[in-house]
């Protein structure tokens, strides 16, 4: 195809599974916050602040892993849905699904971003 678009459907592959790996790690990294807060909570029994502190700072980054949660997300549905439109050939819907991808990983919303299906 003559358009500037140069993909190479396999190495797209093995990108998207390499990164799906890692945002699973690093999501399994998230939750264990959690679990460390709740240690530290019993932990520390009647004195409160630390575990405290401890949710306030958790909380203070929720807001910021939710946006990171959002770019991972749209751009491996993104990626993949572009590289599926290119391989069949259809320039215009893999630009669309590289705009959707864009729009989803800003704001959150994931209306019109395809996040599985039959590939």
């Amino acid at each position: 195809m003559g358009n500037g678009w140069q993909i190479e459907p396999a190495g797209v592959q093995t990108a998207l599974t390499d990164t799906e790996s890692a945002a699973t790690s690093l999501s399994t990294a998230f939750d264990g916050l959690a679990d460390a807060h709740a240690t530290l909570t019993t932990a520390v029994g009647d004195d409160q602040a630390v575990a405290g502190a401890v949710a306030a700072l958790i909380e203070s980054h929720s807001e910021l892993l939710t946006r990171v949660s959002n770019h991972i997300t749209a751009g491996l549905a993104g990626a993949a849905n572009a590289t599926l439109a290119y391989y069949h050939g259809d320039e215009e819907m893999a630009a669309t699904a590289q705009a959707n991808a864009i729009r989803a990983s800003r704001t959150g919303n994931f209306d019109g971003v395809d996040l599985g299906g039959d590939r």
